[in-house]
């Protein structure tokens, strides 16, 4: 019977903490209604438990009140004790009996020792585990023996022989198996609790969904993203949310979810509640069934993402556009230049008189100064564009020193500067590189010290820094422009490589120039994998302490410049630049100028078809031809170039590009494609591989690239000089001397 008695009760504790954790999940016992709530279960189960207790004597009974209200304690903290012990006190009372004081000072100790618990574990901050229980278990239930002696003394003893060590093994165990039940509710709500404030505070969209495509659970912050509220959201599908245009890339997305395969960094676009779409980026992780997905709100990065793409593609057009401007208005200056500086340099071969002569040198001077001019600024639309590509050819750096400065030979003397030069023993003796391009670099520099220079002199001055060593690949070059001219302000000495800057930008300036030179120079020099700049020297008396060492490496005097006056001389500057080169093994690949040739016997055997819709420059290059011997015949459009091959021998074509109906290009390619042309008996040409030379207006690196792929063999582009389009005539017929056809008698 006490057996029976004890399941009972025992099923009472179990029943009561399944109770309470249902209770527990309804109403959290941080309110007081859920605090009331619990003691209001724990004290109805202890009364149940109290109705069929374990009958010692009439009056006198045990039952599981005390592990009941102990536990209620522990906890709920005292409201639900109080609760929970008041209802148990008066079932006692009203059960009556010899024991029923004993019963109450039993309840009242079980309550005090649970609050005690309570305040214990809120101290601690952390769940209690088996020993504890036991030992709260067993404080309990010994004060539960120690109040039996409230009773005669006699019949205490006899109830503590009886149930004394039943109770000390039988009651703490059950307050564990109970209590570690409640501790576990307890401890999976605070987690869930946990979570959900993780959840709800989370500045991130977190979202939990099932494969079939439905909001599951989302958090606070779709409220904010979206403007629905929870409840619109939770169940619905979220397919009727995405995108239209995005809607196939999610259908893909959940087909790899439902087959447990992660989704990360995917992006689609949900519909608010105002009609807008906001970009949402996705990672989701498959659970079974489920989706777990933390997202984020990303349509201000898309927004400036896609202002910056439409920044970069407005900028792209505007080059674009620059570009072609550029190039346009480059075609239609080159195109009357051409005429006015060759048919001036065809006059000033004639007899003239003096004053004829001057206004014409005038005329050819000025020319190529609106030339230089020209160029300069397709040089940096070309730099500023990305679209300049250096070339790497076989080239000798003193060699190119040398001759750069004998241009420059004529403009020094005329202001009667010394031009001198000291190359370091150690250059190698060939380098690969863009030639032309180092060239116009140091023409940039010694064309300003020659203007900027009144007295003294300029002296150039090339080091390996360092030497490259045996077997290197590659060598720094280190070159110094040195003048005795006006000097720069401190002030200005990195200004002065800017776009349109000049160090005097006054009106009333003496030097004229558009302030381009420098900027290009250091722009290409840092293409070349190099840098530029500037400085001044301490002073003229230091510059003139070490004339007359001009023949060593380390020297940069001017050795000219000694002879005269310190006075006369200005503070001079000294530009820097450095360019990196590439080595080449074989002496052999040494760069050689073009030959330049004269009439001879086998250019007056020479016929050459000029194709050029523009009167003046054909004229111009047949008048250049038949001087120099050459048989010349000019034609003004594509179709009568074809006509012309069709009919007749020619060793040459000097074709223009930019032509109405068809360009020069297109004819190249019809001479090129014999079957096509044997398709068209009128234009079958009779040598498909003639050669032909473009000569155009278009100067930029690109359109040379075209005439080359068209088919042409060379590319001259205008204004050109009569030694400059002999020279690449020459060539090009040395190269190919089996297209030559001897002139139809």
């Amino acid at each position: 019977m006490m057996a029976i008695d004890l399941m009972y009760n025992l099923a009472l504790l179990v029943a009561l903490s399944v109770i309470s954790g249902f209770i527990d999940q309804r109403w959290n016992r941080s309110t007081l209604p859920g605090v009331v709530l619990q003691g209001l279960l724990f004290g109805s189960v202890a009364v149940i438990g109290m109705l069929r207790p374990l009958v010692l004597l009439p009056g006198l009974v045990f039952d599981g009140r005390s592990v009941m209200i102990s536990l209620c304690g522990l906890f709920f903290g005292p409201v639900a004790v109080s609760v929970a012990g008041v209802m148990a006190v008066v079932c006692r009372i009203m059960q009556g009996g010899i024991g029923a004081y004993m019963g109450v000072c039993v309840i009242v100790s079980s309550a005090l020792w649970g609050c005690v618990g309570y305040f214990w574990r809120l101290r601690q901050g952390r769940e209690l585990s088996v020993w504890p229980f036991f030992v709260f278990g067993l404080c309990v239930h010994v004060t539960m023996l120690l109040l039996a002696f409230t009773l005669p003394f006699t019949l205490a003893l006899g109830v503590l022989n009886r149930i004394g060590l039943p109770v000390l093994i039988a009651y703490p165990l059950a307050t564990i198996l109970v209590g570690k039940i409640l501790a576990d509710q307890v401890a999976l709500k605070e987690k869930k609790e946990e979570l959900d404030r993780y959840f709800s505070s989370s500045l991130d969209l977190l979202c939990i969904a099932n494969t079939q495509g439905q909001f599951v659970r989302l958090n606070p912050e779709w409220e904010k993203v979206l403007g629905y509220q929870i409840a619109e959201l939770e169940g619905k599908m979220f397919l009727d949310l995405v995108h239209p245009d995005d809607l196939a890339g999610t259908l893909a997305a959940v087909t790899n979810l439902k087959n447990q395969k992660e989704v990360r960094s995917f992006e689609n676009r949900y519909r608010c509640k105002d009609g807008s779409y906001r970009w949402i980026e996705w990672r989701s992780k498959p659970h079974g069934i489920l989706i777990y997905a933390v997202a984020r709100d990303v349509t201000a990065r898309k927004q400036a993402e896609e202002a910056m793409q439409k920044s970069r593609d407005d900028a792209e057009a505007a080059s674009r556009a620059k570009t072609v401007f550029l190039t346009t208005m480059s075609h239609e200056l080159r195109t009357p230049m051409n005429a006015i500086m060759g048919f001036t340099n065809l006059t000033l071969q004639t007899e003239l008189t003096p004053k004829q002569r001057r206004n014409l040198d005038i005329v050819l001077s000025r020319s190529q100064d609106l030339m230089v001019l020209l160029g300069d600024i397709l040089d940096m639309s070309k730099i500023e564009a990305n679209r300049m590509v250096l070339g790497k050819e076989p080239f000798s750096v003193s060699r190119l020193v040398t001759d750069v400065m004998a241009m420059m030979a004529l403009s020094a003397a005329s202001k009667q500067l010394s031009l001198e030069k000291t190359l370091d023993p150690a250059l190698p003796p060939v380098v690969y590189g863009d030639a032309q391009r180092l060239r116009q670099v140091l023409l940039n520099l010694l064309g300003n010290a020659v203007k900027f220079t009144k007295k003294g002199g300029i002296h150039v001055r090339v080091d390996c820094d360092p030497p490259p060593a045996p077997g290197a690949d590659h060598v720094w070059l280190h070159v110094r422009v040195q003048d005795t001219g006006i000097g720069i302000p401190h002030d200005k000495m990195d200004e002065i490589f800017d776009v349109f800057v000049q160090a005097d930008n006054s009106n009333t300036r003496k030097y004229e120039g558009a302030g381009l030179g420098l900027a290009i120079v250091r722009r290409l020099v840092k293409m070349m994998g190099g840098s530029a700049w500037v400085e001044c020297p301490p002073s003229s008396r230091s510059l003139r302490s070490g004339l007359g060492q001009a023949s060593t490496p380390q020297d940069l005097s001017l050795p000219s410049a000694a002879l005269m006056p310190a006075s006369e001389e200005g503070p001079g500057s000294v530009f820097h630049f450095t360019v990196h080169l590439a080595l080449q093994a074989d002496p052999g690949a040494e760069q050689r100028l073009p030959v330049v040739p004269g009439p001879s016997s086998a250019s007056r055997c020479c016929r050459v078809l000029v194709v050029e819709d523009d009167e003046p420059n054909g004229l111009l290059a047949v008048q250049i031809l038949k001087d120099a011997g050459y048989e010349a015949i000019q034609v003004f459009s594509g179709p009568a170039a074809l006509s012309a091959l069709a009919h007749s021998d020619f060793d040459l074509v000097l074709m223009d590009v930019k032509m109405p109906g068809m360009d020069g290009l297109e004819v190249t390619r019809q001479i090129r494609m014999s079957q096509s042309l044997i398709q068209n008996p009128k234009f079958k040409i009779k040598n498909p591989g003639i050669p032909v030379v473009a000569l155009t207006a278009l100067a930029m690196k690109e359109d040379e690239t075209r005439c080359l792929e068209a088919g042409m063999n060379a590319y001259v582009s205008k204004p050109f000089d009569p030694p400059t389009l002999l020279a690449a005539i020459h060539e090009i017929l040395n190269a190919a001397p089996h297209h030559r056809h001897m002139p139809v008698a």
